[in-house]
């Protein structure tokens, strides 16, 4: 047991810096230009991994749908209840505009609504294979099965 102990002591913390607004940007216009290839409109990222790898945002999952449409061109779009935004305002890193829903309506149709307003090409939305089946199943009601997983992006 001594051994243990004194193992445990000689460990130090490490500091490890945060991935550089560049680099993440890199990897959106990655993304963006496969989805450009594979005529995909927007690609939904969950609060999940996927969320942070391309974005920097770290959010926890809950019972209310959080997180980031990507379009094809042009800045990702946060989707986020209302009571969430200030604190959704301070995390973000790469800009883009923040949508918001109330508790008496339905976020499925303001992504519907912003997956539609979107001018660029393509006409099929990827989900994070991360995302809920609840949230995406009721995602694919609202785009009458335009949805595809992102698994291969």
């Amino acid at each position: 047991m001594a051994d243990f102990q004194e193992t445990l002591k000689r460990f130090q913390p490490i500091a490890v810096s945060s991935i550089a607004e560049d680099e993440l940007r890199l990897r959106i216009r990655g993304l963006q230009a496969r989805m450009i290839q594979d005529n995909i409109k927007a690609v939904w990222l969950d609060a999940s991994s996927s969320l942070t790898y391309y974005t920097g945002l770290s959010l926890g999952l809950s019972e209310r749908i959080h997180g980031a449409l990507v379009p094809a061109e042009g800045a990702p779009i946060y989707i986020s209840p209302t009571f969430e935004e200030p604190k959704l305002q301070t995390l973000i890193r790469i800009k883009g505009e923040v949508a918001v829903w109330e508790e008496d309506e339905n976020p499925f149709d303001l992504m519907a609504g912003r997956v539609a307003a979107l001018s660029c090409p393509g006409h099929l939305v990827a989900i994070d294979p991360a995302t809920p089946f609840v949230f995406a199943s009721a995602l694919m009601q609202r785009l009458e099965g335009r949805i595809m997983s992102a698994q291969p992006m």
